[in-house]
């Protein structure tokens, strides 16, 4: 399988995801007068894919098709590899609890892949590196340094392997949520 996987996000709401294509439900109308609101939608910034779709590709491809056999990230909806089911549930909710939710997965993700070892944890990480990379070079935005920002999946296996072969979790998770935020930044939040 690839390093990295390449996605097109588009206007109208599509993501390609590992040969599955979601499209997000037509705008409602407005509703009659007296009843309740709908959801709060949020809005992309110019030139950037829907925050639902963002969710998505992180929630489908980084964490639960990255899942090993008997593990769990918490409920069955997360574990689950259907992008409509992690559209369905980010669409509409307010982008501080899709980044919680990312947030959440992801620790649930480093203590099981650090169970499985070192390699297993250092090659999830830069695969999560690699993919966050490229959907940062492809809508402007910088995490900081050219390694962060690299395409390379070398470069993050390494890193995250460092000089005595061993990663440190804190460390990883720490650059992982930065990554995180600083995309959601990008969407204004």
């Amino acid at each position: 399988m690839k390093h990295h996987l390449l996605f097109t996000l588009s206007a109208v709401s599509v993501l390609v995801a590992a040969g599955c294509i979601i499209q997000a439900p037509a705008p409602q109308a407005p509703p009659p007068p007296g009843k309740p609101a709908p959801q709060y939608q949020p809005k992309a910034p110019q030139g950037l894919p829907p925050l639902a779709d963002f969710y998505t590709m992180v929630s489908v491809e980084l964490l639960a098709r990255q899942l090993p056999p008997g593990a769990s990230l918490g409920s069955r909806g997360r574990d689950s590899t259907d992008p409509d089911v992690h559209f369905r549930w980010a669409d509409g909710n307010k982008p501080g609890i899709l980044k919680n939710e990312l947030v959440d997965k992801i620790r649930r993700m480093m203590k099981i892949k650090h169970e499985k070892g070192p390699h297993p944890l250092a090659g999830w990480y830069a695969r999560v590196c690699t993919e966050l990379a490229h959907f940062a070079r492809d809508h402007g935005i910088n995490f900081g340094s050219p390694a962060a920002n690299s395409t390379d999946f070398g470069v993050h296996e390494r890193w995250a392997l460092g000089s005595q072969g061993r990663p440190k979790p804190g460390v990883l998770e720490q650059q992982l949520v930065m990554r995180i935020n600083k995309v959601f930044r990008r969407y204004g939040y």
